[in-house]
Protein backbone atom coordinates (compact mmCIF):
# COMPACT_ATOMS: atom_id res chain seq x y z
CA UNK A 1 0.00 0.00 0.00
CA UNK A 2 2.84 2.36 0.76
CA UNK A 3 4.45 1.93 -2.15
CA UNK A 4 1.61 2.14 -4.34
CA UNK A 5 0.75 5.45 -2.37
CA UNK A 6 4.66 6.32 -3.28
CA UNK A 7 4.54 5.71 -6.93
CA UNK A 8 0.97 7.40 -7.56
CA UNK A 9 2.58 10.68 -6.36
CA UNK A 10 5.67 10.67 -8.19
CA UNK A 11 4.29 9.38 -11.74
CA UNK A 12 1.54 12.57 -11.74
CA UNK A 13 2.81 15.46 -13.54
CA UNK A 14 4.27 18.13 -11.18
CA UNK A 15 0.94 20.58 -12.66
CA UNK A 16 -1.07 18.83 -11.03
CA UNK A 17 -0.13 18.97 -7.30
CA UNK A 18 0.95 22.69 -8.27
CA UNK A 19 -0.03 25.07 -6.07
CA UNK A 20 -1.41 27.88 -7.99
CA UNK A 21 -0.13 31.71 -7.25
CA UNK A 22 -1.91 33.41 -4.73
CA UNK A 23 -1.17 37.00 -6.21
CA UNK A 24 -2.95 37.91 -9.61
CA UNK A 25 -0.12 40.45 -10.12
CA UNK A 26 4.03 40.31 -10.16
CA UNK A 27 5.39 42.37 -6.80
CA UNK A 28 7.36 45.38 -7.92
CA UNK A 29 10.55 45.57 -6.63
CA UNK A 30 11.11 47.21 -3.02
CA UNK A 31 12.61 50.25 -4.08
CA UNK A 32 11.88 52.41 -7.08
CA UNK A 33 15.32 53.73 -8.61
CA UNK A 34 16.13 57.30 -7.51
CA UNK A 35 14.11 57.24 -4.22
CA UNK A 36 16.27 57.63 -0.51
CA UNK A 37 15.33 58.07 2.81
CA UNK A 38 17.63 60.18 4.65
CA UNK A 39 17.03 60.58 8.77
CA UNK A 40 17.74 63.90 10.47
CA UNK A 41 18.21 64.42 14.37
CA UNK A 42 15.60 65.47 16.02
CA UNK A 43 16.38 65.74 20.02
CA UNK A 44 18.98 64.17 22.17
CA UNK A 45 17.33 63.34 25.76
CA UNK A 46 20.15 64.25 28.62
CA UNK A 47 21.43 61.20 30.65
CA UNK A 48 20.08 60.18 33.68
CA UNK A 49 21.55 61.59 37.02
CA UNK A 50 24.88 60.08 37.20
CA UNK A 51 24.52 57.75 34.52
CA UNK A 52 27.98 57.00 32.53
CA UNK A 53 27.62 54.60 30.24
CA UNK A 54 25.07 53.08 28.18
CA UNK A 55 21.97 53.63 27.92
CA UNK A 56 22.11 57.08 29.49
CA UNK A 57 18.79 57.36 29.53
CA UNK A 58 16.09 55.16 29.23
CA UNK A 59 13.58 56.15 26.43
CA UNK A 60 10.30 54.17 25.82
CA UNK A 61 8.12 56.39 23.45
CA UNK A 62 7.13 59.98 21.98
CA UNK A 63 3.87 61.32 21.19
CA UNK A 64 2.62 64.73 20.02
CA UNK A 65 -0.42 66.07 22.18
CA UNK A 66 -1.67 67.27 18.97
CA UNK A 67 -1.94 70.87 20.81
CA UNK A 68 -1.04 72.62 17.98
CA UNK A 69 2.81 73.02 19.04
CA UNK A 70 4.55 70.49 17.31
CA UNK A 71 5.84 69.22 20.79
CA UNK A 72 6.95 65.62 21.67
CA UNK A 73 6.43 64.29 24.67
CA UNK A 74 9.44 61.39 25.64
CA UNK A 75 8.69 59.20 28.62
CA UNK A 76 11.91 57.51 30.35
CA UNK A 77 11.46 54.64 32.40
CA UNK A 78 12.90 56.88 35.36
CA UNK A 79 9.40 58.58 35.47
CA UNK A 80 10.63 62.05 33.25
CA UNK A 81 8.86 62.86 30.52
CA UNK A 82 10.46 65.44 28.63
CA UNK A 83 8.83 68.10 26.57
CA UNK A 84 10.67 69.11 23.07
CA UNK A 85 9.75 71.29 20.47
CA UNK A 86 11.97 71.52 16.85
CA UNK A 87 14.49 73.27 17.19
CA UNK A 88 14.88 73.60 20.87
CA UNK A 89 16.76 71.11 23.49
CA UNK A 90 14.08 68.67 25.79
CA UNK A 91 12.95 69.62 28.78
CA UNK A 92 11.85 67.75 32.10
CA UNK A 93 7.77 68.05 32.01
CA UNK A 94 7.05 66.00 34.87
CA UNK A 95 8.38 63.89 37.02
CA UNK A 96 5.69 61.14 37.84
CA UNK A 97 7.78 59.84 40.93
CA UNK A 98 6.77 63.43 42.85
CA UNK A 99 3.24 62.25 42.77
CA UNK A 100 3.58 58.17 43.05
CA UNK A 101 6.63 57.70 44.90
CA UNK A 102 10.32 56.22 43.84
CA UNK A 103 8.53 52.90 43.02
CA UNK A 104 7.66 54.39 39.40
CA UNK A 105 11.27 54.52 38.67
CA UNK A 106 13.16 51.98 36.80
CA UNK A 107 14.54 50.34 39.52
CA UNK A 108 16.08 47.34 38.88
CA UNK A 109 15.21 46.35 35.28
CA UNK A 110 14.06 47.26 32.36
CA UNK A 111 10.05 46.49 32.83
CA UNK A 112 9.95 48.31 35.62
CA UNK A 113 9.21 52.36 35.70
CA UNK A 114 7.19 54.80 33.41
CA UNK A 115 5.86 52.40 30.26
CA UNK A 116 3.54 54.69 28.52
CA UNK A 117 2.32 58.30 27.81
CA UNK A 118 -0.99 59.19 26.17
CA UNK A 119 -3.19 62.72 25.50
CA UNK A 120 -6.34 62.26 25.76
CA UNK A 121 -8.00 63.60 22.16
CA UNK A 122 -9.54 66.34 23.46
CA UNK A 123 -6.45 67.73 25.76
CA UNK A 124 -5.84 70.55 24.45
CA UNK A 125 -9.56 71.23 22.61
CA UNK A 126 -12.45 72.20 24.04
CA UNK A 127 -12.55 72.73 27.76
CA UNK A 128 -16.10 72.79 28.08
CA UNK A 129 -15.57 68.94 26.75
CA UNK A 130 -14.56 65.90 28.92
CA UNK A 131 -11.21 64.79 28.59
CA UNK A 132 -10.25 68.67 28.44
CA UNK A 133 -6.26 68.57 30.04
CA UNK A 134 -6.06 64.88 30.21
CA UNK A 135 -3.33 62.80 29.70
CA UNK A 136 -2.64 59.09 30.95
CA UNK A 137 0.61 57.35 31.99
CA UNK A 138 0.94 53.21 32.81
CA UNK A 139 3.78 52.73 35.17
CA UNK A 140 5.02 49.32 36.57
CA UNK A 141 6.85 49.43 40.01
CA UNK A 142 7.65 47.06 42.93
CA UNK A 143 4.78 46.39 45.89
CA UNK A 144 4.87 48.93 48.77
CA UNK A 145 5.92 52.18 46.84
CA UNK A 146 3.14 55.11 47.44
CA UNK A 147 0.29 54.06 45.18
CA UNK A 148 2.05 51.72 43.16
CA UNK A 149 2.11 48.91 46.22
CA UNK A 150 1.04 45.49 45.65
CA UNK A 151 -0.54 43.02 48.16
CA UNK A 152 1.94 40.53 47.09
CA UNK A 153 5.26 41.76 47.96
CA UNK A 154 8.57 41.24 45.83
CA UNK A 155 5.93 41.21 43.15
CA UNK A 156 5.47 44.15 40.06
CA UNK A 157 2.04 45.92 39.51
CA UNK A 158 0.80 48.11 36.68
CA UNK A 159 -0.62 51.48 37.62
CA UNK A 160 -2.62 53.50 35.15
CA UNK A 161 -2.90 57.44 36.55
CA UNK A 162 -5.28 60.42 34.89
CA UNK A 163 -3.20 63.68 34.79
CA UNK A 164 -5.03 66.67 34.20
CA UNK A 165 -2.97 70.05 33.55
CA UNK A 166 -3.43 73.13 31.33
CA UNK A 167 -2.64 72.54 27.90
CA UNK A 168 -1.91 75.81 27.19
CA UNK A 169 1.18 76.15 29.60
CA UNK A 170 4.72 75.01 28.18
CA UNK A 171 5.60 73.49 31.85
CA UNK A 172 2.66 70.84 33.87
CA UNK A 173 0.75 72.72 36.07
CA UNK A 174 -1.30 70.31 37.78
CA UNK A 175 -5.26 71.60 37.98
CA UNK A 176 -6.28 68.58 40.08
CA UNK A 177 -4.00 65.64 41.89
CA UNK A 178 -3.45 62.64 39.77
CA UNK A 179 -6.03 59.72 39.45
CA UNK A 180 -5.36 55.84 39.87
CA UNK A 181 -7.77 54.44 36.16
CA UNK A 182 -6.69 50.82 37.25
CA UNK A 183 -3.98 49.46 39.51
CA UNK A 184 -3.49 45.70 38.17
CA UNK A 185 -1.53 43.36 40.49
CA UNK A 186 1.76 41.59 39.17
CA UNK A 187 2.56 37.57 38.79
CA UNK A 188 5.96 38.37 38.76
CA UNK A 189 8.74 40.38 39.89
CA UNK A 190 9.43 41.06 36.04
CA UNK A 191 6.86 42.00 32.65
CA UNK A 192 3.64 42.70 35.21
Amino acid sequence: MRWSAMCLLSCLPSAAWAIPTPLPYPILPPVLPGISVGLTPYTTIPPEAGRTSAPLAQIQYATPARDGTGALFVNDLNGIIYRTTPGSSPAPWLDITTALGAGAAATPGLTHGLQALAFHPNYAGDPSQPGYGKFYTSANGPAGSATIGSNDPGKLQAVVTEWTTNPKAATYTPVAPPRTVIQIGGYSDEHS
